[in-house]
């Protein structure tokens, strides 16, 4: 039995354009979905497999020429932010604004 989520509205930063052009982050967003959460430590891979059952967020990693790639998936699964590492800082905020302005809805 395979193992899926939702991924709700995905939200993907400008940064990430490169990797929509060439199809990669379908491929990214397909793995990340079907529970393959990519280059991260066995205990973030521990936490996403107990994110999975209960609803909690999950993030997944995954490397494309150089670039580390997080996609993030909140525990309603209602929204998933796609995000070069290097760009996290500057976006969570807007993120974190976005996903309370969903719960006002």
């Amino acid at each position: 039995m395979s193992r899926k989520f939702e991924l709700g509205d995905v939200l993907v930063h400008s940064n990430v354009l490169p990797l929509i052009r060439n199809k990669a982050l379908t491929h990214m967003l397909e793995r990340h979905k079907n529970c393959d959460w990519g280059v991260i430590s066995p205990g973030e891979k521990a936490n996403n497999n107990d994110a999975f059952k209960n609803n909690g967020r999950i993030v997944s990693c995954y490397f494309y020429y150089g670039e580390l790639c997080m996609i993030m998936t909140e525990g309603d699964r209602r929204l998933t932010l796609v995000v070069l590492l290097a760009d996290y800082n500057r976006v969570h905020e807007s993120f974190l604004e976005l996903k309370r302005s969903q719960k006002q809805d």
